[in-house]
């Protein structure tokens, strides 16, 4: 419901984008573990002769693709969780393991990207999703995370029922800029320490 409410129907397309920026969905805790997440993940087509504030324009919306999959996932999370163990699991009790931060994450990496996507909302704003890819923490070059203060706005997000409170919360949450960390802030990241060097708006 969230991509729904997000983007329109796409019909399919592929390509390779060679060696690009890489933005992979996340959630917080995963970036304590000891290898990254391996999904599909998001990335600007750029064509040659683009220069300056266009390719920002369409880093920034493979960006955007990617903290709206995140969303997905903390959604997704919490309700096999829920399955699982009752309305523990979204209560966060004292056992950190049932905890899904409300943060959306993104992963900013460099890695080559084979492509598989749908063209309509997707292919008109110049990003294509590209299918798994491993990659290591030393291929990372950026974390997008977001600030405590945002965290009531994603959970308005991934508790949203009807389609309506979905797109209102999204619109909201879309105000809220994520911030920027270095590749070398994981650690302090991953343990909820989150001051940032910069900021960037998703």
């Amino acid at each position: 419901m969230l991509r729904d409410a997000h983007r329109g129907k796409r019909a399919a397309l592929m390509w390779d984008t060679g060696g690009m920026r890489l933005y992979v969905p996340a959630v917080l805790d995963e970036l304590s573990a000891d290898q990254p997440p391996v999904r599909p993940g998001y990335v600007a087509i750029l064509e040659d002769g683009l220069r300056g504030d266009d390719i920002e324009e369409r880093e920034d919306s493979a960006m955007n693709q990617a903290a709206l999959a995140s969303l997905e996932l903390i959604r997704d999370r919490r309700d096999a969780e829920d399955e699982e163990d009752g309305d523990e699991a979204r209560a966060c009790p004292d056992s950190p393991a049932f905890c899904v931060p409300a943060r959306r994450v993104v992963i900013a990496c460099e890695a080559e990207a084979e492509v598989s996507d749908e063209a309509g909302d997707l292919a008109a704003v110049h990003v294509a999703q590209a299918r798994p890819q491993t990659y290591r923490w030393d291929d990372v070059v950026a974390f997008f995370i977001d600030d405590a203060e945002a965290a009531p706005l994603v959970e308005r997000v991934t508790q949203a029922l009807t389609e309506d409170d979905v797109t209102g919360a999204l619109d909201a949450l879309w105000d809220e800029p994520l911030l920027w960390f270095d590749a070398s802030e994981r650690t302090a990241c991953a343990g909820g320490g989150i001051v940032s060097c910069g900021r960037t708006h998703v």
